[in-house]
């Protein structure tokens, strides 16, 4: 009978790990996450997929073994849990699942080795993405972007302004619907942004874009914080905003490609480098937290673009035909 085995008995049996135990550790887990500022998405991704590991390998706890098996289930779409079978997951949706556990896996075994030993996943290299190329709009197409938010009235002036600052900067959506009225210097250019961790940037915007935000700031009637107010003057959320770029987009009839913020983001990233930028400040721009992330931009850059530039900046043709000093008349 189990009371009447030694003591030492019960303690290694106290000791096994189980189910109940790793339900916990990831609770623990998300909390550590979320005093490290975190972001909602992230804490969101990472409840998913390890929740969804853990009912994968029920009743079992993590080993090297069911990892694998869990990671080769969702490439070979052999499980399917709530999900369209018609729809295989992406590879990046597997380098997301692979990432949230290996973050996870690390924690537990940096906490306690009678937890975790060691991760399962340690030597395994994550899915490699496919280097994709990010679709942006044309400069005729922005132009008729632009023209439809020059029409008269509140709602055209403030998606105007809204355009401006999002392809002056690049900003997140998110970051643009958090934005205050006192976020904004019109004097200056500068504006304050609130990123991923609550981490703040000093960005700065263009005269036209200062003019817009003067003229859309003229119209407001209200006395919200909120920099960006709908028609019914309330404060916008960051869905309304998204709503409003791919109702902007559509009514100029731009086709053939996604109408949501974050091609006004990759717009401006591209143009940013194709104007003269370098990658240092766009990663600042951008609030990426590594160069990788940033240096993606490089390969959008098509061969007509890279044309174009190289009729100006050819070495042979500056070192034959070096161009002209402008001579500054007194």
């Amino acid at each position: 009978m189990l009371e009447l085995l030694p003591d030492k008995h019960l303690s290694v049996a106290a000791l096994l790990p189980n189910q109940i135990s790793f339900n916990r550790h990831l609770s623990n887990y998300i909390d550590k996450c979320t005093v490290e500022n975190k972001s909602t998405g992230t804490l969101r991704v990472y409840r998913l997929w390890i929740s969804d590991y853990l009912r994968y390998i029920h009743p079992d706890t993590p080993t090297r073994q069911n990892a694998m098996s869990y990671l080769a289930a969702l490439k070979n779409h052999r499980y399917t849990k709530g999900k369209n079978k018609d729809e295989p997951y992406s590879t990046s949706t597997l380098h997301q699942a692979f990432r949230s556990l290996r973050t996870w896996f690390n924690w537990l075994a940096s906490e306690d080795e009678q937890i975790l030993p060691r991760s399962p996943l340690a030597g395994v290299k994550a899915p490699k993405l496919p280097q994709r190329i990010h679709r942006t709009f044309d400069a005729e197409q922005m132009a008729r972007i632009v023209l439809w938010c020059s029409q008269p009235g509140f709602r055209h002036s403030r998606n105007k302004a809204m355009i401006y600052i999002i392809y002056d900067t690049g900003m997140r959506v998110s970051e643009l619907a958090a934005m205050q009225r006192t976020d904004v210097n019109i004097g200056t250019g500068a504006i304050r942004v609130i990123g991923k961790g609550d981490k703040e940037r000093i960005l700065r915007v263009s005269l036209e874009t200062r003019k817009a935000l003067q003229v859309y700031m003229h119209k407001r009637t209200d006395n919200f914080a909120a920099l960006w107010v709908s028609e019914e003057r309330r404060p916008m959320t960051t869905e309304g905003i998204k709503t409003t770029f791919q109702d902007i987009a559509r009514y100029a009839k731009i086709e053939g490609i996604k109408l949501g913020p974050h091609t006004y983001r990759h717009t401006a990233a591209r143009s940013y480098l194709m104007n003269g930028g370098d990658l240092r400040t766009l990663q600042y721009m951008l609030g990426h937290e590594k160069i990788s992330t940033t240096e993606i931009y490089l390969s959008d850059i098509a061969d007509t673009d890279m044309f174009k530039v190289h009729e100006k900046v050819s070495p042979v043709e500056n070192m034959l035909h070096p161009p002209r000093k402008r001579v500054v008349r007194v």
